[in-house]
């Protein structure tokens, strides 16, 4: 099973009130708290780590200095590579989905 499919299987399971959050723009909520910002700062944090976890033991000590990891880990960790696997999760259409609907603007006689 590939990691795409395991992340994709964890955000199908995740329950509605913990799945609101991940898909809430912050300009969709009076409550800033209810958007996916806090998330997605922890969310940064979790990722380096498990990037770091996974590089450090599998990369020479003497070819690849502590310089080199970070470029490696801050190149794995972009906005380009996680873009890259939200589009193969599917994020942006789950994102478009749970966009609240546009308020009707009243007409003007």
């Amino acid at each position: 099973m590939s990691s795409d499919t395991k992340l994709g299987q964890l955000l199908d399971a995740l329950p509605d009130e913990l799945a609101a959050p991940v898909f809430t723009h912050s300009s969709w909520t009076i409550r800033r708290s209810e958007s996916y910002e806090r998330l997605a700062f922890l969310g940064d944090s979790v990722l380096a780590l498990a990037v770091t976890t996974h590089l450090y033991p599998r990369l020479e000590a003497d070819r690849y200095g502590p310089g080199r990891l970070t470029k490696i880990r801050a190149q794995a960790v972009s906005g380009r590579s996680c873009r890259a696997v939200a589009d193969r999760l599917g994020l942006p259409a789950r994102l478009a989905a749970a966009r609240p609907p546009a308020p009707r603007r009243a007409c003007r006689r």
